[in-house]
């Protein structure tokens, strides 16, 4: 696995590609176009060329949890399984930061929100997963949307 992972970075540096930067700053009209699950970021990103990958997307249960009703940064957290955004909504972002309601441990739903190109390493009482070591948890990878 160590082989493996070496051979990738490796590969990713020889190709010149960038390392994952915070999507508010590089991408834009980032929305979630439909409230089915899985529930899927959508936005337009900038590759390193400076041209526009148009429509990448990047399924938010890879990234987000739901911790008795409160959004938390998370690998893999299946956050949508018991959390509503209400879709076509302009409400739903206030610049990056992602607003839902989710179920808490009594079973009700509460508001919730979350700053998805926050570093989880910077954010105060927030569970953190599996990359503190990136610069942003929802970033842009070569335009496209990664976490």
């Amino acid at each position: 696995m160590v082989q493996l992972n070496t051979l990738l970075a490796w590969a990713c540096f020889s190709l010149g590609a960038q390392a994952v930067s915070g999507f508010g700053k590089t991408c834009n009209s980032w929305q979630i176009t439909d409230v089915r699950r899985p529930h899927i970021l959508h936005a337009n990103c900038a590759m390193p060329s400076g041209v526009y990958n148009v429509g990448t997307q990047l399924v938010l249960n890879l990234c987000l949890a739901n911790d008795n009703g409160r959004l938390v940064h998370r690998a893999n957290g299946g956050w949508d399984g018991s959390c509503n955004i209400s879709g076509w909504n302009p409400d739903q972002f206030t610049g990056t930061v992602m607003h839902a309601s989710c179920k808490n441990n009594a079973g009700q739903y509460v508001s919730t929100s979350i700053d998805l190109s926050e570093s989880p390493s910077t954010l105060v009482n927030t569970p953190t997963a599996h990359n503190d070591e990136k610069d942003n948890f929802v970033g842009n990878l070569n335009g496209n949307l990664a976490c």
